[in-house]
């Protein structure tokens, strides 16, 4: 009987073990597969990563090519702006200098036209004192006939 007992007893707990050990390979099994869900995923973010890294890659180097592109752009257009910007200036530098000469010439002619309208009047009166001098040698000459 208390073999009999101990017996029950053991199939008991061999029963109550392998009810857990049943339970355990469960939950081993249950845990497996959500490792192999999560290295799954893992791989595939990984994959992820790893394009968008070489997408970020080239999308760099584009943007440093483009970069360079227009650095050229605005070298050339900076260079042509300082030429044409030195072209003006020579022109208008020539331009002020034409101007001054003819200030130049203008101021000569209003002293020309000054000299001329004196030398009219000089010669004007000189006209009119020889035309005086004729009227009143005539007058003496008709007083003297008369």
């Amino acid at each position: 009987a208390v073999v009999s007992t101990q017996s029950t007893g053991i199939s008991a707990e061999k029963e109550v073990l392998e009810t857990k050990l049943s339970q355990l390979s469960e939950v081993i099994e249950h845990k497996e597969q959500s490792k192999s869900k999560l290295q799954k995923t893992l791989s595939f973010e990984q994959g992820r990563v790893q394009q968008l890294k070489e997408d970020l890659d080239t999308t760099y180097e584009k943007t440093f090519e483009h970069l360079k592109e227009y650095e050229g752009r605005v070298s050339t257009i900076t260079e042509r702006l300082n030429l044409q910007q030195q072209q003006v200036k020579a022109k208008l530098n020539s331009c002020e200098t034409e101007i001054d000469e003819l200030k130049d010439q203008v101021r000569d002619n209003k002293q020309l036209l000054l000299e001329r309208d004196i030398a009219l009047e000089e010669i004007e009166t000189n006209h009119r004192k020889e035309l005086r001098s004729r009227q009143r040698l005539l007058k003496k000459a008709q007083e003297e006939s008369s």
